[in-house]
This record gives structure tokens, sequence and C-alpha cells, in this order.
């Protein structure tokens, strides 16, 4: 499937934790048959070896079960999809716009060599600019 939007991104991993979801819930019932013919096993090596299968079996789906973060009172019902819809910025979620008042506002709040790691990077984009200079050498932000 194309992503030829954020929600269509979305949208397809919602599909596929909804199937996750389905084929963890038929694991678990092969498991419950499995513990019910596991007693069956008359070999006592054979009988050890299928119960340790069968506890990595659980272990791997209530892993599973945790990734998924499934919660049918949300749309959409799976934690991640859920986060994206709902708390990630951007147009469909009132991403905010950045005005030059932010950012001096932002600007007059920091420490000063914060202050003066800015003012470096703004004189080397403005000298690149000025000399038509695409490759800009970046300082190392000390404060990251």
């Amino acid at each position: 499937m194309a992503w030829d939007t954020r929600q269509d991104c979305i949208d397809d991993i919602a599909s596929s934790y909804a199937d996750a979801h389905q084929e963890r819930g038929l694991a678990g019932g092969h498991i419950i048959s499995a513990k019910n013919l596991v007693d069956d096993i008359t070999d006592g090596y054979a009988k050890g070896t299928c119960k340790q299968i069968i506890y990595a079996l659980e272990h791997i789906t209530t892993c599973i079960l945790h990734f998924e973060i499934w919660n049918s009172s949300y749309d959409p019902e799976y934690g991640i999809p859920y986060f994206m819809t709902n708390f990630q910025s951007g147009p469909e979620n009132g991403e905010f716009e950045l005005t030059w008042k932010d950012i001096i506002q932002a600007w007059t709040g920091l420490s000063d060599p914060a202050t003066m790691w800015t003012v470096t990077a703004i004189d080397q984009l403005r000298q690149s600019v000025f000399t038509k200079n695409p490759q800009i050498k970046w300082l190392e932000n000390p404060f990251e």
C-alpha cells in the first residue's frame, strides 16, 4: 500500500495491529489445545520438550499483547496508532505556526553559551547565503 498521506500510514499500521491481535488470539487457542494434549504424551523427554515450547509460545504471545496495547474504547484501538493520531504534531493535529516572535522569545531565555552557539550558527548560515556556498560547516551543538 502506498502511503500518500500520514493518515494512510496510520490506517495501515492500525490494520496490521488488528491482524496481529487476531493472530495472537488464534495462537492462544492453539496453545490451550497443546496444553490439553501434552498430558497424553508418555515419553518424559518429549513431554518436557513440548511443555517448554508451550511456555515459550505463551511468553511470545504475552509479548505481542503488551506490544499491541489494545483498548477497544479508543479509536484507533491500538496504542501507537492512537498516539500518532492524537498526540503527534502535524497539520491534522493542531500543529502551530512557528513565527519569528516565537524564536526570539525562546532565544532570549537561553544561557550565554547557548546564545553564542546560536549566533555562530546564524552567522555561518548568513555567510553561506551571501557566498552561495551550499556546504555549511556546522558547529557541533554542545547543548544537545
